[in-house]
Formats: structure tokens, sequence, C-alpha cells
């Protein structure tokens, strides 16, 4: 032996001196206090077959032969407790046989173990036992699989692929197979790809190309817009056929055409006969004017449709009646117009007949239910005047020195006579000496003879007046401009009039009040209390937008167009705060629908990321009721609804998507500027509504 002594580990040796005897021998040796027992064969001329054994962990009956070159008796013994020896027999020619018993191997360690067969030792291995754990398959997406569920610990399983997923091509599973040095439960992941796929166009009909849009099973794709042509007729939408109809809109969210991997979906153009619609003329058929002109402006709901018209006679399709944008007339007009588009006509060709009237001086001095007369050197004349609250007034005729014109009307009654006034001549700073040039306002005396109220000179600017009268019978009110005898070339010599009330002692109050500009809200509702339209008190809460407001109703017309409709009429209008919200120059009496708004125009703008619009409501001049623009702009964001989507699906479209800033409208039409959000993609939609 060597290494006899030491500390800490080690290694010791030892040799085994050759045997020659047929018995086998054992010996020990003491090593850290620990037995170990050297068990060395002896010469033997016995052979065993098989000579060694490896069974598997389940119990195990087994029979071993021996040869032998003596007669001897055959012996067995067992060196562990898990082997016992069965039957030994000894047959003829010196052959005989050991039944041995393994039992059954339960832990999860191999083993080995000897029996002694006549002084032969026969090594008996035995495998650990079998552990069976689970196998969990993950992510199969509703598929399906035919792989085990268990296995067996120490060997191998190779997994088959899954299948049955809609949409999916499997992928692979994680990890790709078990192996011998897994144990213990396993849990495999099933990748999966999104088949992919194609979306082609076919014209049906129509001429030109378009590339396919390509598309990914479970994600959302956008159909493309149209880019076919065909002559005569209108693009309608998609269809999954050549004969079936619209299925999908232009630009609108797809998603799962198809399942198979590499597909091919083919969608269909659906096209409809173009008809050309009829153009719209604003102002409308039957429309009478007073003032010294009227605008006229044309538009076509069909996009890109060409308009022509003429005046007096139905026009021809050539460039002399080719309507390029508004136009005026200066008397009463038959207007005659057709559009046109890809050859195909409007049908049949329309007639608007726009009237020119005469104002009244009654109209002019914004009293209807009175009778106005006019005398002197010279007339006074009813006007247009943008100076005036209802854009109306009556004026004095040119008269030349030491002259005079006047205008009156007569009340019944008590009651309080009020009037705007103003005059532009020469300014009396000797307190009104009797000759100066004048406007002097007088009623009629007892005894018939005039009695002068107040007079006013120089260059006044509009001027309220009121004039109480307590007593019954007949008033008559004069205004009469005078002019002395001095020359004066510098100044206009007019006078006006305009807003001319008569309110009867006992009759009920102005429809609307007036209100300081800085009344509290409160103040505001209590003042538009009794309005038909809820939706006034609703908007106009403050005292400036309330002021305006009032300025606004004291000049629009009726819906007809021909006279003032008067406070009282805007009060009892249920549609006062979409007339005044828009700036019209009329009361609108109906709901436009979504037909009557027209996106005009649509270009970028200058700013990058920014798109500039014009918008139209049919039959409504926005902004001509001259609202301050100021608080016409702000009114118009209450009732033009203006939202941005990136698909077009309905539910998509929003306010809060897109940023809006109104401009001053022009030509009877709203503009503003939009701002798609900074994350827009590509293709981003608009739509404009009245709410």
């Amino acid at each position: 032996m060597s290494g006899s002594s030491g500390t800490g580990n080690g290694m010791v040796s030892f040799f085994v001196d050759e045997y020659s005897s047929k018995s086998t021998r054992t010996g020990t040796i003491t090593v850290a206090g620990q037995t170990i027992t050297i068990l060395q064969r002896g010469f033997t001329d016995l052979s065993l077959t098989p000579d060694s054994v490896e069974v598997e962990c389940d119990a195990t009956n087994m029979a071993i032969s021996v040869s032998k070159t003596s007669g001897a008796s055959i012996s067995a013994v067992p060196y562990v407790s898990w082997i016992t020896v069965g039957t030994v027999t000894s047959g003829s020619y010196n052959i005989g046989t050991v039944n041995l018993t393994v039992e059954e191997n339960t832990d999860n360690q191999a083993r080995a173990g000897y029996v002694n067969i006549s002084g032969t030792l026969l090594e008996v291995s035995q495998k650990k036992c079998r552990v069976v754990s689970s196998i969990e398959y993950t992510n199969l997406k509703g598929g399906a699989h035919d792989n085990p569920l268990q296995y067996t610990e120490g060997t191998e399983v190779a997994f088959t692929p899954a299948y049955g997923v809609t949409g999916y091509t499997f992928a692979g599973w994680t990890p790709a197979q078990i192996t011998t040095d897994m144990m213990g439960a396993q849990t495999v992941r099933a990748a999966w790809t999104a088949n992919s796929y194609s979306i082609a166009y076919n014209p049906n009909g129509g001429s030109g190309t378009m590339d396919a849009t390509a598309a990914t099973y479970d994600s959302v794709t956008n159909v493309a817009a149209n880019g076919f042509t065909y002559a005569g007729h209108v693009f309608a939408g998609w269809a999954t056929n050549e004969t079936s109809e619209v299925v999908y809109a232009a630009g609108q969210a797809v998603s799962n055409l198809t399942a198979q991997s590499s597909g091919l979906v083919t969608l269909f153009a659906v096209w409809e006969d173009l008809a050309v619609a009829a153009p719209t003329v604003a102002p409308g058929d039957g429309t009478v004017f007073t003032e010294e002109s009227c605008t006229v402006t044309l538009s076509c709901a069909t996009k890109g449709a060409d308009i022509y018209y003429n005046i007096g006679s139905a026009p021809r399709a050539t460039s002399r009646c080719l309507y390029s944008g508004p136009f005026t007339i200066t008397d009463t007009a038959e207007i005659y117009t057709f559009a046109r588009k890809d050859g195909v006509n409007s049908d049949p060709v329309t007639k608007v007949t726009i009237t020119k009237r005469s104002l009244t001086l009654a109209e002019a001095a914004g009293a209807v239910d009175l009778a106005f007369t006019t005398g002197g050197d010279a007339s006074w004349t009813p006007v247009g005047d943008v100076t005036a609250a209802s854009g109306l007034s009556t004026r004095s005729g040119t008269i030349g020195d030491d002259s005079e014109t006047w205008i009156q009307t007569s009340v019944a009654g008590a009651g309080t006579f009020s009037f705007n006034w103003k005059v532009e001549c020469e300014e009396d700073y000797i307190a009104h000496e009797a000759g100066w040039d004048h406007l002097a306002v007088s009623t009629n005396g007892a005894n018939g003879a005039w009695i002068e109220v107040s007079r006013i000179d120089g260059a006044s600017g509009w001027q309220p007046m009121s004039i109480t009268f307590a007593d019954a019978g007949t008033h008559t009110i004069r205004w009469t401009f005078v002019k002395d005898g001095d020359q004066e070339e510098v100044f206009a010599d007019l006078a006006w009039l305009s807003g001319v009330t008569w309110m009867p002692r006992g009759s009920a109050e102005p429809p609307f009040p007036e209100v300081a500009t800085n009344a509290a809200p409160e103040v505001v509702t209590a003042a538009l209390s009794g309005s038909a339209d809820a939706g006034l008190a609703a908007n106009v809460t403050d005292g400036t937008n309330y002021n305006a407001f009032c300025e606004w109703a004291a000049r629009v017309k009726g819906a007809s167009g021909s006279a003032a409709a008067g406070a009282q009429t805007v009060k009892e209008s249920a549609k006062a705060w979409l007339s005044y919200a828009l700036g019209a120059d009329r009361l609108i009496t109906k709901e436009p629908t979504s037909e009557d708004v027209k996106i005009e125009s649509f270009t970028p703008s200058s700013t990058d990321g920014k798109f500039e619009f014009t918008v139209s409501v049919k039959d409504v001049n926005i902004g001509g009721g001259s609202v301050a623009e100021a608080v016409l702009k702000e009114n118009l964001k209450k009732v033009l609804g203006i939202e941005g989507a990136a698909s077009l699906t309905p539910a998509a479209f929003s306010s809060d998507n897109i940023d809006i800033t109104f401009d001053t409208p022009q030509n009877g039409k709203a503009r503003f500027t939009a701002t798609p959000p900074s994350d827009a993609g590509t293709t981003f939609f608009m739509r404009v509504k009245v709410k």
C-alpha cells in the first residue's frame, strides 16, 4: 500500500497478489476508519452465459447457463438483497442452470450487484426507475396537434407540427423536442406566422391600372382609392365579383379578406351611370332684392362638373357661357343653367328668376307698418346703407342753397316714437342759428303749426332719438333737411333716417331689450327668453354677442329676401340661432341636410401639414348678414362640425382628431384651415357637417 498516512483529501493505492486457488477469497483494508472489503475470484474452470446482465427497472426473472469441466455441484450466492437465487440445476455434460429474480428498482438511480456462482462472479446491472412527466402545449390559438401529453424521462420525443389555426401558418415549437437530459413537467410553446395576402383591383369595364395592396391576416388594411376611369360613369365602390353591389368603400378599413397564405383577393370596381346634378343658384328662385345689385353664385353637387349659364335664354356648352365665379345682376333676371361632366348633361335646363324691386321708404326706415311721404325741393329715397344697423336707410334728396327736403310719417295715440338719424353738412357753431344748414325733427302742433323738437348739424354720425306722445290723436313727425344760402362745396349736404319704431303706450316690451356689453349671463338669458329657438340662449351668453345678435336681427331679411324680417319675426323663428351663427343675410327656415353642406374646395396650405377648406351651405349666404368678424368666427365653430379620422369607419370620426382655425367667410362660403394630428399617416379623412 502507499499513502498510509496524511491529512485532507488524498488517494490510497493498494496491490492484490495473484491468486491461483479455485475458491474466492476476501480481505479488508481500513482507510480513515472505513473498512473496505476486497473480493478476489479464484481460478475456475466454470463459465457463465451470459457472463453479465443489464435489466430494466421492472422485476425480472432470468436463467444463467453454467458450463463446468468437473462434475462438482453448482452453488449460487447473491451479494445484494435485491437479487434472489431460485432453483439451481445440474444437467448432463456438466451444464447447469441458475435461476435468478431481480426485484423492481423503485429508485431514480441505476444499481449493480453480484452473484457468486460456484466461485465465478456474475455482475447484474439494473436501470433506474422510469419517471413519466407531463407535457403542456401553449399558444395553440384554437388549433390542434397530435403529440403526446407525457414523456418518460431519459427518452427523446420528436414533435409533429400543430395545425388548424385560420389565417396562420405553424412556425415551430419551443423547445423543438424532448431530449434525454430533460426532467419534470415541460411547457412547449407553439409559434405562428400570420398569413400574408394581396388585394388586387379589377376595372370591371373601366380603364387604367392599379397596384395591388399588401395585407396580413388579423391586421387592418385600407382598400385603395379608385384609380380607374370610365367615361360617363361614376365610381361607386368595390365589389367582390363583376356583378355584385358595393361591398367596400374606397379607403375603407378591412381585415381578413382571405385566410390563405399568399392568397389573392380581387375587388371589382362598381360603376354607376353618371347623373349630373342640376346646378344650385344662390339666391334661389323667387328671390326679391332691393339693393342696387345682387351677387349670384352657382354650384353643383357633382364633383368636377362644369356649369354653364345664360341670362334670358338657355346657355350653350361654350366658353362664353362657362361659369367661373360669382357674378352680379342689377335688375330682374331669368338665369338658365345646366351642368356637364364627361359629356353628360344635367337635365333639364333649370331656370331661376331673381326679381329686383325698389325699396319703399317704410322698408328703408325700418317701419313697414307706417306710411311715409316726402316732399320739398327734392324727395327722400330708400338706399342700402352699410353704416346703418339694419343695412338700410332713407336719404334726403340733393338740394341747392336756400332749399329744403323733408320726409314724414304719422302715428296715433300715446306712446314712444324712436329713430336713428344723421347729417353731413356745415356745422352750426353758433348754437343753432335758424338759417344754417341742419336736419330738424318736428311734430304737428294743436293748430297745425310745426313744432321743432330737435336738430343736428355737422358730421353728426348716427344718433338715437325718441319722442314721447302723452295724448291721444294723430301725431305727425317730419324730418327736414335745410340748406342756407351760403355756398359750402366741401360737405355732402345730405341727411339720413333709419331704425324707426313706434311703441304705443301699454304695448309689449321690444322683442330683444337692450343690455350692457358687460351684462351678466343671466341678464342675457332673460333678454332672450321667449325665443322660439332654444339655441339662442344656449349659445349667446354674453353682452357682446347679444348686442351683435340684436344688430343682426334688426337688418336680417325674411326668408323671401325682399325686406327686413323684423326682430319679432326673428324671435319667433325656430332657426334664429343657426341663421345668426352662419351670419346669413336672410332667415333660414329648414335644417340643412348632409347633401346641403358641400366642400367647395380643398387645397394644401402654404404651411406644411395644414389644409384650407371652403364650405357652402345650400341657399345660405354665409357671412352675408354683416355679423362682426370675431363674433362670427366664434359662432361658426359652434355650428360647423369638422371631424377627422384615419379611416372611413364612421365611429372613428371625431372633432378631437383635428385642429380648426376659422377664417373670414368670402362669397357666401365659410373658410377654415384644418390641421390633422402630427402622427397622422399618409391617408387622413375629414368631413364637415352642420351641428
